[in-house]
């Protein structure tokens, strides 16, 4: 509706013209002038666009007075640009909304790698304590969070040459021991106890048997079961931690455009 009314405005103004036979437009194509050169700028206000100079005020006599003055092809030419400059701000918001769509898409990516990448790093540094490895520092650390939030900030290639670095320090330990097949489920029942730990100490409240630090119930277990089947209750241990032991917080923000919006925009924050 708004771009259909400058053309419509742009066929009165022309045919104006035509009918004076004069260069200069009539003060009443002057007053139309005048309030579509203002509704324009109201536009640029409403969007945020930051359009300014003289042709962007919201001055209804100075764009009437200056159209008094001002041959058809000029008159034309002002409100052509306007609405140009208009048109270009709408592609500018548009785009800058798509961008920000796509930013918020890959960090709720990023949200779930970390989780993965997080549960991982706790499930190899239980292995490094059962196995008496040794390894140390920073990148064997049981705290789930501070590994969720280095990967927050991390590259994809870092991510995953981390977790390898340590997955393969762990299969040198375990060749040096010379474990075999049989140690699966003291593989299982160390994971099971750092879950179980990593529980206790962020504070999750989780119950029942499946959660406890003791190693020889959880192997006595997995020893009678099959492989899958330990499996997945290791990996519903590792769910509840991912996503049910953290709360989510929400912020919300106030934007000019659209005009008076607000976007509230939450993040699932883990217990340390």
């Amino acid at each position: 509706m708004y771009f259909r009314s400058i053309r419509v405005l742009g066929a009165v103004l022309f045919t104006a013209g035509l009918g004076a036979g004069a260069a200069i437009a009539e003060p009443l194509n002057c007053q139309a002038y005048g309030v579509k050169a203002v509704a324009q700028q109201q536009q640029n206000k409403d969007m945020n666009c930051g359009l300014g100079g003289g042709a962007w005020s919201s001055d209804m006599s100075a764009h009437v007075n200056w159209c008094r003055t001002a041959k058809m092809a000029d008159l034309v030419h002002e409100d052509n640009a306007r609405a140009d400059a208009l048109r270009a701000c709408v592609v500018q918001k548009n785009n800058a909304e798509i961008e920000r769509a796509e930013q918020e898409q890959k960090q709720r990516q990023q949200i779930e790698i970390c989780k993965s990448y997080a549960r991982s790093s706790i499930e190899q540094h239980a292995l490094n304590t059962a196995r008496k490895c040794g390894f140390g520092g920073g990148a064997w650390t049981a705290n789930y969070a501070g590994h969720f939030e280095w990967c927050l900030g991390a590259s994809e290639t870092a991510i995953i040459r981390e977790g390898q670095a340590r997955e393969n320090q762990l299969i040198g330990c375990k060749a040096a021991q010379q474990a075999s097949e049989s140690n699966r489920c003291d593989d299982y029942a160390a994971i099971a106890v750092g879950q179980n730990a990593s529980m206790v100490k962020r504070k999750c409240g989780f119950g029942g048997g499946v959660w406890s630090s003791n190693a020889s119930s959880h192997k006595n277990w997995c020893l009678k079961v099959s492989p899958a089947t330990a499996k997945k209750r290791q990996d519903s241990r590792a769910n509840d931690l991912d996503n049910h032991c953290g709360k989510t917080v929400c912020r919300t923000t106030r934007s000019g455009f659209p005009k008076f919006s607000t976007t509230t925009r939450c993040r699932y924050v883990p217990n340390p």
